[in-house]
């Protein structure tokens, strides 16, 4: 009887043990998801005051994409007419549903170094296949959002 007691408590101690693992940090948290590399479809802007939506999307010859690395860096790439390639690297926050990408202020990291640009960003949509960001500050009279999509981590 007592090797069954024992043997019952190990069982439930291991199952107690498990249970409290599987209660870790969920990886569908923004600071996860965002994690990869991302092509951009398309932006759009809806102006304040009519409600009404332009989307523009890229031109065949023409990509974006943002990459979000785990230790809070990153790179956006814009390749235009096969060749020419735009490559600026990034740091990264995210405060509840805002993000915060920050990158020196001179275009592809030349220039004094001695200023960021910041730009902020609000999550309207985050998942493990789509997002969307919303420019804060972008215009007081229109929202622009850049909707893009995960091609890989």
């Amino acid at each position: 009887m007592k090797i069954h007691v024992i043997i019952y408590t190990a069982l439930f101690a291991a199952a107690l043990a498990l249970g409290l693992l599987s209660c870790s940090r969920d990886n569908d948290e923004p600071e996860d998801l965002i994690v990869g590399r991302w092509e951009v479809q398309y932006t759009s802007r809806t102006s304040h005051e009519d409600q009404t939506t332009e989307q523009s999307y890229l031109g065949e010859e023409e990509e974006w994409l943002f990459c979000f690395k785990h230790d809070r860096t990153g790179y956006i790439s814009h390749t235009y007419v096969a060749e020419m390639n735009d490559y600026e690297d990034f740091t990264y926050s995210i405060s509840g549903s805002t993000l915060t990408i920050t990158m020196p202020e001179y275009p592809c990291g030349k220039g004094s170094g001695e200023g960021t640009y910041t730009e902020t960003f609000n999550i309207d949509k985050l998942d493990n296949q789509e997002a969307v960001l919303r420019m804060l500050h972008e215009s007081p009279d229109s929202d622009y959002r850049i909707h893009m999509k995960r091609i890989g981590n």
